[in-house]
């Protein structure tokens, strides 16, 4: 992606970088929780940038856009996704229905919007994508006492002054980097995502649906993958057998691949 030189545009109030290239159809790119328009860049380097205009953007709360004002939920990262759509339309003078490209929490925010009726979509793909609730695991049960608890612990007198250091210990421990590396407003943000499931929306979901998913995920289980297909009637499943949750970074030329075939049919 070094052709092009990310922009700024204000969508609601908001300082939001983007960049955009490619001709044809347009390709909207949502990374995952931490991610930016950096994510994509092995992967762009192998989409046909002759039949697909894309854009990536830095959605609020990450990258070099500006942080939500208050704690969002996925409805808010929808809404504003469909502000940064119609902003794009207009300034790039777009025509006709678009796809989306998105990755994790991006998948959160794609499914979302595809559920919902009178949506401007042509096709859709899912890398890794969250969104199904499963019920809580040891792991998360300590993370939430962790989470409510860990104020009261460093407030102590004699871990105050440890009250930084002890909390990136727990997070570590726990495994639970995404809130670990959060902070003001996207703490809550991050609660408000995780704790919401979608799993209801899917059956909803109309347009074509390209489902892809790295076996060997530990983030978001390959279980998911599954009900996803079995839920959306439109849908294609392919599993890459050494995947990870990063797959469009590891796996990005096969990614590429089926993923230019599948814009194409």
């Amino acid at each position: 992606m070094q052709d092009k030189i990310p922009s700024q545009i204000k969508i609601n109030g908001l300082s939001i970088r983007f960049r955009e290239m490619g001709k044809g159809r347009p390709v909207f790119m949502l990374h995952g929780w931490g991610g930016d328009i950096t994510s994509w860049t092995a992967l762009v380097e192998h989409l046909d940038l002759k039949s697909n205009h894309v854009f990536c953007l830095d959605m609020p709360g990450f990258g070099k856009s500006d942080d939500p004002g208050k704690p969002w939920k996925v409805e808010d990262y929808k809404s504003f996704f469909e502000a940064f759509v119609q902003k794009m339309y207009t300034q790039f003078k777009l025509k006709g229905s678009y796809n989306i490209i998105s990755h994790s929490f991006g998948g959160r925010v794609t499914i979302k919007l595809a559920s919902e009726k009178g949506n401007k979509l042509n096709k859709i793909i899912l890398i890794a994508a969250a969104g199904i609730r499963h019920p809580l695991s040891l792991k998360k049960r300590l993370f939430q006492k962790v989470a409510k608890c860990g104020t009261i612990i460093c407030s102590m007198p004699i871990l105050r002054i440890f009250k930084n250091s002890i909390r990136k210990i727990m997070y570590k421990l726990l495994r639970v980097h995404d809130y670990e590396r959060t902070s003001g407003v996207m703490k809550k943000t991050f609660v408000n995502v995780i704790n919401e499931d979608l799993t209801r929306l899917l059956e909803h979901i109309k347009c074509s649906a390209l489902i892809v998913w790295g076996k060997n995920d530990t983030y978001v289980p390959v279980s998911d993958a599954h009900l996803m297909n079995k839920k959306i009637k439109n849908s294609k499943l392919k599993i890459i057998e050494a995947g990870r949750h990063g797959i469009h970074r590891t796996h990005a030329k096969t990614l590429g691949t089926w993923i230019n075939k599948f814009l194409k049919d």
